[in-house]
C-alpha cells in the first residue's frame, strides 16, 4: 500500500470509536503488506485467520500481483490461511508469476482456468477448491489491512444469519471515517465484488455464483438469492480495502456497459415481479444510457438498448420468483447500491439534502423524508 494511503489508514483507525467486541489498532496493516516489521498490536498471528479461505481472482493484474501475492503467502505461513490464487487465463506473464511463487510457497493453490472463464465461474473454482469456515474474495488489485479483515470476520461471528459482509471499497481510505455506531454494520443491496468475506456454510446452502453473468451483476444476483434463502447481507460501516482500478478505452467501458445493462435486465426479471421488475428495469436502463451518451456518444444508445432487451427475454425464460420478504426488501427506496428501486423523485429530492445528511441515509437508514430542509 503507498505510503500516504497508509498513514491515512493509521490515522482513521486511531479516529473510530472503540467497541467491545474489536478494538482497532492504530498501526493496522495491510495483510498483502509484509516488508515491515510486525509490532505486538499488528502481528497477525494474534487474529484467527485459521478459519478464512482467501482467494483472490486475476486477470492481466501482474504489476499488482508481484506487490501482493508473495505477502498473501506470507501470511498463509505465518497465520495458516488458506490462500487460493484463480488465474483467469491471462496473457501478460501473470500465470509464469503465479506458478513461480507455487513453488516457493507449497501453502499456494493454483488454479489455472485455460480461458477466460469471467468473474462468476472464475471465482466459483476458487471456492470449489476451499475448505475453511469463511471465505474472503479478493480481486488482484484490492488490499484490505488485517484488522479490517479480523473485524469483519468479528461482525460474522456476531450475526449467525449473515451470510455476507463486504467493507468499503475505496480507492484511498479517507482521513475521517464513519464513527462507530450501533450497529457497525448496514444491510445493503448487494456486497462489494473487489472485496468481501461470505460464509461457507451458506455457499453451501445457496450454490455458488451464476455462470451465466461473465461480469457485472453477480453481486446483486447472489445476494438475491441469499436474502431468498434467509442471510443477510451487510455493509461494514468503518471497514475499508483500497482498489487500484484500470483506467478503460470508451470501446471497452461501452462493452461492459453493455454486459452491465443486460445481467441487470436478467436479474431484475428474473427474480422480481412483472410490475416492479419492469420499473426498476426501465429506471436502471435510463440511468446507464444517460452515461453511456455523455462517455461514449449517442451511437452507444442503441447497443444499450438491445442489451436491455435481451437481459429481459432471458430473465423472462428463466422466471425464478423470491418470497414476498425478499420482494420487500428491494421495494424499498432507502436500500443502496440502486438497483432500480430509487424513483426518480427521491433522487431529486436527495439533491436538496446537505451531504452528511446524504450519508446518513446509507449509514444509519435515516428516512430522507425527515432529513428535508
Amino acid at each position: 500500500m503507498p505510503d500516504h494511503v497508509h498513514n491515512a489508514h493509521e490515522r482513521a483507525c486511531g479516529a473510530m470509536t472503540r467497541d467491545a467486541r474489536f478494538t482497532p489498532s492504530r498501526t493496522s496493516k495491510p495483510i498483502t503488506d509484509a516488508n515491515e516489521t510486525a509490532g505486538p498490536d499488528t502481528d497477525t498471528s494474534q487474529h484467527d485467520f485459521k478459519n478464512i479461505s482467501i482467494v483472490v481472482l486475476s486477470y492481466n493484474r501482474i504489476d499488482a500481483l508481484r506487490t501482493n501475492l508473495p505477502n498473501l503467502c506470507d501470511l498463509a505461513v505465518r497465520s495458516e490461511a488458506e490462500v487460493i490464487v484463480v488465474d483467469n487465463h491471462s496473457t501478460d506473464g501473470s500465470a509464469t508469476f503465479i506458478e513461480e511463487c507455487s513453488e516457493r510457497y507449497p501453502e499456494l493453490i493454483y488454479i489455472q482456468t485455460g480461458h477466460n472463464l469471467g468473474v462468476s465461474q472464475g471465482r466459483n473454482r476458487g471456492w470449489a477448491r476451499c475448505t475453511r469456515d469463511f471465505i474472503l474474495n479478493l480481486d488482484d488489485d484490492t488490499e484490505i489491512a488485517s484488522d479490517m479483515v479480523y473485524a469483519l470476520l468479528e461482525e460474522m461471528k456476531h450475526r449467525p444469519s449473515l451470510g455476507i459482509i463486504s467493507p468499503q471499497v475505496v480507492r484511498q481510505i479517507p482521513v475521517q471515517v464513519a464513527e462507530y455506531g450501533s450497529p457497525p454494520s448496514v444491510a445493503v443491496a448487494n456486497f462489494q465484488g473487489a472485496c468481501h468475506l461470505i460464509r461457507s456454510a451458506a455457499v453451501r446452502e445457496v450454490g455458488l455464483l451464476d455462470p451465466r453473468i461473465a461480469f457485472g451483476g453477480e453481486e446483486l444476483e447472489y445476494s438475491i438469492r441469499m436474502r431468498n434463502a434467509g442471510y443477510d447481507i451487510r455493509s461494514h460501516r468503518w471497514c475499508y480495502a483500497v482498489y487500484a482500478p484500470r483506467a478503460l478505452a470508451s470501446s471497452e467501458s461501452l462493452g461492459r456497459r453493455r454486459a452491465w445493462l443486460n445481467n441487470y435486465c436478467y436479474i431484475l426479471t428474473k427474480y422480481l415481479p412483472l410490475g416492479m421488475s419492469s420499473r426498476y428495469v426501465a429506471r436502471y436502463s435510463i440511468s446507464q444510457c444517460v452515461s453511456a451518451i455523455k462517455q461514449c456518444g449517442v451511437g452507444s444508445l442503441f447497443p444499450l438498448l438491445g442489451s436491455a432487451i435481451r437481459g429481459c427475454i432471458e430473465g423472462r425464460k428463466l422466471r425464478q420468483p423470491v418470497a414476498d420478504e425478499v420482494v420487500r426488501y428491494y421495494s424499498s427506496p432507502y436500500i443502496q447500491p440502486d438497483c432500480g428501486n430509487i424513483p426518480i423523485y427521491v433522487k431529486l429530492r436527495r439533491r436538496l439534502l446537505p451531504a452528511k445528511a446524504r450519508a446518513a441515509i446509507f449509514t444509519e437508514g435515516i428516512d430522507e423524508g425527515s432529513l428535508l430542509i
